[in-house]
């Protein structure tokens, strides 16, 4: 079991060491941009990686939203591409919607070749946010073959390698002259390490054992991968009898070497018997680790994977206080950082030390291995001293990903002599699994970064858009105010003053947030300024802003609610139509009533035909627009603000209310429903009031 479990974990780690490099790349703004001149520095970065990795990697491809490739390495597979060839392999629409919607790395095997071709394979962001991808294609014999080697099997084991998702299961096994006899494969439906007797051949144990890729985002309990390890039932027992047998018919006659004999036989099962503990011991730590890697992978938050790290060591490793230290890059001088944290001693004091006073923690970044200081107090390499500090002895463990060192995991003991060499090795191994979980989650909080940046470049371009001053017109009293849910505001106004000295005031909500929603708001603004010079009616504004825009909402798969109305300071009529906005609110002599103006919004339908509804604010009326922010804010009940609050809020308010005043009013009432709950929605109010002149 030890033994197929270790090649398990080696295939994890090589598959694992794949999906950072691919995320690394993935991020860099040359793979990202869409740009042609950029493709000779994307394709170096490509032929660095692939080099780098050697034989593992046979080819890596950037694809394009379809799924079609756009350029490729090596230099043969460029060719291939640029003169339209199709690739051995094709990525389809559903694998590119899966791999977008789930983000992170994915093992993909296509189900369009004839060879078996695995993936793996990573969302790109462009510029225009495109769902589009970078592709690795793994040569899994490679793998393999590097990991197995390394045990230096018998000629008499066999091994096998399944995909469990695939029709035909069996993908690669080690000794070809011995085949799988294509028996059951009912063992490749548990997700735990089995032992199966006289399998797949009588006289013969195997092991199977699940392969996982902890860079899967669903997480599930599905393995990616399974091995089958078999050797002979008698193989270990047959050696002990022989020895056995040779050794007394050697010995008959003469009783001194009976009795010579009988001590070594004694000896020889002691030593079997520590071996088989040994071996239980090694079985047990490999199950540990496995689970304490999953347990690791389970976050991609940087913070929560540090503390699971120094919750799980403690599990191996007794410790009175440990801490991860990580390198801080931006420091002047070679700094460790205290990340994280458990007991106390020096990390509660200070929280960054100097590389240069921590004689024990350069050794061991310079060397890449653990180093154990069993007595502070008399060992020169510990160089902190501190009044209070209880720490008698210390095991400094590398930090290390790809050769990069992270940091150093430092524990700490009360009491000396307390670290040994298989504490050392334990602790090593759980380490190299603590990277891949810091590596993962860095890569996440990059992301994220990656992420805020794109929403404050969306929060300029809309402040932008929203207008500065309100336009002067004494018949009215005119106020907005709008409140983004999450950072970027989906929805805008604005106040366009015609020649002839009417003005046109705009509600609009878009969908989607970012970048893309925030071009799209200004590409309405900028074609609602060109279109409302060449129409009258608002209705017709809209009609021809849906025809104009229709094309290129679809193909961001994007759309926007909008309301247009025109008021008219002599007349003091305001005409409304409106493209999927919540109905407007008007003030009269008889209360508050909506106005029943609707339509579909901007770019669903190419056949909508928007009509539009006339009031006369005279003075003293008020009309009030909002956005469906106001409508559907929820409480910590789920209850929704709702039409029934609105319309009774508004009916409790005094007539005298300015615009301000009014929407003050409406904002108060929403957060008060919403009890300290951010909003689930942007929420924009706008207030005309008529005054007398």
């Amino acid at each position: 079991q030890t033994a197929a479990q270790s090649l398990a974990r080696q295939i994890e780690s090589l598959l694992n060491i794949s999906a950072n490099d691919l995320l690394s790349l993935a991020s860099r703004d040359e793979i990202r941009s869409t740009a042609v001149a950029v493709q000779p520095t994307a394709l170096v970065l490509f032929n660095n990686t692939g080099t780098r990795r050697g034989a593992q990697i046979k080819s890596i491809v950037r694809l394009g939203a379809d799924g079609s490739p756009l350029y490729g390495w090596p230099d043969a597979l460029e060719a291939r591409i640029q003169n339209g060839q199709a690739l051995d392999w094709r990525v389809n629409a559903g694998i590119m919607a899966s791999v977008n919607t789930g983000g992170g790395v994915q093992l993909v095997r296509p189900n369009n070749t004839t060879q078996p071709v695995y993936l793996l394979i990573a969302p790109v962001q462009t510029a225009a946010s495109s769902n589009e991808a970078i592709v690795v294609e793994l040569d899994l014999n490679i793998f393999f073959k590097q990991g197995f080697d390394a045990l230096n099997l018998p000629n008499s084991a066999q091994l096998w390698a399944f995909d469990p998702a695939s029709k035909n299961a069996l993908i690669y096994q080690q000794q070809p002259d011995i085949a799988w006899p294509g028996r059951s494969y009912d063992f490749m439906n548990s997700s735990t390490v089995q032992v199966f007797s006289d399998f797949p051949a009588p006289g013969r144990d195997s092991v199977a054992v699940p392969v996982y890729t902890a860079f899967n985002t669903d997480r599930t309990s599905t393995p990616s991968l399974l091995l089958l390890l078999s050797r002979p039932t008698n193989e270990g027992r047959d050696t002990v009898y022989g020895t056995l047998s040779r050794l007394f018919l050697g010995g008959v006659g003469f009783v001194i070497v009976v009795a010579l004999m009988a001590a070594g036989i004694g000896r020889f099962l002691f030593i079997e018997e520590n071996r088989r503990q040994q071996d239980r011991q090694r079985r047990s730590t490999v199950r540990g680790l496995l689970e304490m890697s999953r347990t690791l992978n389970s976050s991609l938050d940087l913070p929560v994977v540090l503390s699971k790290i120094l919750d799980e060591l403690a599990q191996l490793v007794s410790y009175d206080s440990a801490s991860v230290m990580l390198l801080d890059k931006e420091a002047d001088v070679p700094t460790l950082q205290t990340a994280a944290w458990r007991g106390g001693d020096l990390e509660k004091d200070m929280d960054s030390f100097p590389l240069s006073g921590l004689r024990g923690a350069r050794e061991v970044l310079r060397s890449g291995k653990p180093v154990v200081i069993n007595d502070t107090n008399h060992d020169p390499r510990w160089s902190i001293q501190m009044a209070d500090s209880q720490i008698a002895a210390w095991m400094g463990v590398p930090l290390q990903m790809r050769d990069v060192s992270l940091g150093v995991l430092n524990i700490n003991s009360h009491h000396a002599g307390t670290f040994d060499a298989d504490a050392a090795e334990l602790a090593r191994a759980f380490a190299d699994q603590a990277c891949v979980a810091i590596e993962n989650a860095s890569a996440h909080e990059y992301q994220i970064q990656q992420y805020e940046s794109e929403l404050e470049t969306a929060h300029a371009i809309q402040t932008s858009l929203l207008p500065r001053d309100v336009p002067p017109l004494p018949q009215i009293d005119l106020k907005a105010q709008s409140f983004p849910a999450r950072h970027v505001s989906g929805d805008y106004y604005q106040y366009l003053m015609l020649p002839d000295g009417r003005l046109g005031i705009a509600i609009g909500d878009v969908s989607g947030k970012g970048i893309p929603a925030a071009l799209l708001m200004a590409v309405i603004n900028t074609a609602l300024r060109e279109e409302i010079l060449r129409h009258e009616s608002p209705a017709a504004l809209l009609n021809s802003l849906n025809a104009s825009l229709i094309d290129r909402m679809r193909e961001t798969n994007m759309n926007s609610a909008l309301m247009l109305a025109i008021f008219d300071p002599r007349t003091r009529r305001v005409e409304v139509a409106n493209g999927g906005m919540v109905q407007p609110y008007v003030r009269g002599p008889g209360g508050w009533e909506f106005v029943s103006v609707g339509g579909y919004p901007l770019g669903l339908s190419e056949r909508s035909n928007y009509i539009a509804k006339t009031v006369t604010l005279a003075p003293g009326s008020a009309l009030v627009c909002i956005s469906d922010g106001v409508i559907e804010a929820q409480n910590r009940s789920g209850e929704m603000f709702g039409f029934d609050r609105f319309e009774a809020l508004l009916g409790g308010l005094p007539d005298s209310l300015s615009s301000e005043a009014l929407i003050n009013h409406i904002l108060e009432a929403v957060r008060a429903h919403l009890n300290g709950l951010e909003a689930q929605d942007d929420i924009t109010v706008l207030v005309i009031r008529s005054i007398d002149l």
